[in-house]
């Protein structure tokens, strides 16, 4: 199966910039393996049934940070790219929507993904993230903003994936390098 490496998948990001309500209650959730963690969704993706066999074959396991094989493949679900209907893409719509309640049935899901990135270790130094346009007027200088939903960065400006010019992101600490061969490529 070929992983597409689409330039939209780096430049997606929402440009409102609003105060949201916290999640709260998805650490709560019970921790299931990651079929059992989407049920509850499964149905608004016809095919995430087949890319969580997908995942689950796919991913880094066994781990050399302590992740389950669920742990692991919900990371390795969430960077997959499948196109316009990709998991990361409606979950990151939902992490970045003002009624906190569509994201009830997503809980077991969050969990399982959250503590597989603590177990991660993280990154410092530059990494690079590319952007269309320039939103810098949308951003007032020392103010602090919470960024709802995941991102895709890559550690090198020439990487393939970018088309287009590539802004610096200093001080993030990534937590994943991806698995797809030569594409380097973080979630952040």
């Amino acid at each position: 199966m070929e992983i597409s490496c689409r330039t939209d998948r780096f430049s997606d990001i929402d440009r409102h910039i609003e105060n949201l309500a916290p999640i709260y209650g998805y650490l709560d959730a019970p921790l299931l393996p990651l079929e059992k963690a989407l049920e509850r969704v499964i149905h608004l993706m016809p095919t995430l049934d087949r890319f969580i066999v997908i995942s689950k074959r796919r991913c880094h396991y066994p781990s050399e940070h302590g992740l389950t094989h669920d742990e692991s493949a919900a990371i390795f679900l969430y960077s997959m790219d499948w196109g316009p209907q990709s998991f990361y893409r409606l979950l990151n719509r939902l992490l970045r929507d003002e009624n906190r309640d569509t994201l009830t049935p997503w809980f077991a899901y969050l969990k399982l993904f959250h503590l597989a990135l603590e177990k991660l270790p993280s990154f410092n130094g530059n990494v690079w993230r590319g952007i269309k346009i320039d939103i810098s007027m949308e951003f007032i200088v020392n103010q602090e903003l919470t960024w709802w939903s995941g991102c895709f960065i890559t550690f090198t400006i020439d990487n393939k994936c970018l088309s287009f010019t590539p802004n610096w992101l200093p001080q993030v600490n990534p937590k994943l390098k991806s698995l797809f061969g030569d594409i380097d490529l973080v979630i952040y």
